[in-house]
């Protein structure tokens, strides 16, 4: 490798369309990178082991993951103010609320697309999420406690119908197992 010292600021003026630099020596670490502008029309400078050009993909799909993670820590699920020490308690209970915002998240997104639209901010993301909006949704169904029976019930169907899936796919469960 060469030891040219290049700052992101000149490449992203020299190139405004974007670069890709594959295997290049940043803060003692090996790795690709892309330098190019970012949806608010600022420098974005990406660092990692994928292939420089699909970095930005990759990078607009880190929001999803920062808002899972948002919600499980406050917003709605607050595991943030657990108490558990055990990791096996623990592990269970991330995996529950995983599932729990998973069906949030598919409520919100059923609502956007069929009932009604989730307004864009001025800056063109939405709102609300789709986990926040199925969040709001299924509370005040479970105000309604007539509701709440159908619900549970259209639920269990739900888990049961994709469990069957899994399994149907999966090698590594016992192929006795019934749900």
């Amino acid at each position: 490798m060469n030891k040219i010292v290049q700052k992101a600021e000149h490449l992203h003026q020299a190139y405004p369309n974007g670069i890709t630099l594959s295997n290049r020596l940043v803060d003692g670490i090996v790795g690709n990178v892309y330098i190019g502008t970012g949806k608010d029309g600022e420098l974005l400078f990406l660092f990692g082991n994928l292939a420089a050009p699909t970095l930005p993909k990759y990078y607009e799909r880190r929001w999803t993951i920062e808002s899972f993670f948002q919600n499980l820590k406050g917003r709605g699920f607050n595991l943030k103010i657990t108490h558990l020490q055990n990791s096996e308690k623990l592990k269970k209970l991330i995996a529950c609320v995983s599932l729990a915002y998973a069906f949030c998240s598919n409520t919100g997104l059923y609502e956007h697309r069929k009932v009604q639209k989730i307004k864009n901010k001025n800056h063109g993301r939405k709102s609300t999420s789709f986990a926040r909006k199925g969040i709001d949704i299924i509370r005040d169904l479970l105000k309604q406690t007539e509701l709440l029976d159908q619900l549970v019930e259209k639920f269990v169907k739900i888990i049961c119908i994709n469990a069957r899936k899994i399994i149907a796919k999966s090698d590594f469960l016992h192929e006795k197992m019934v749900i």
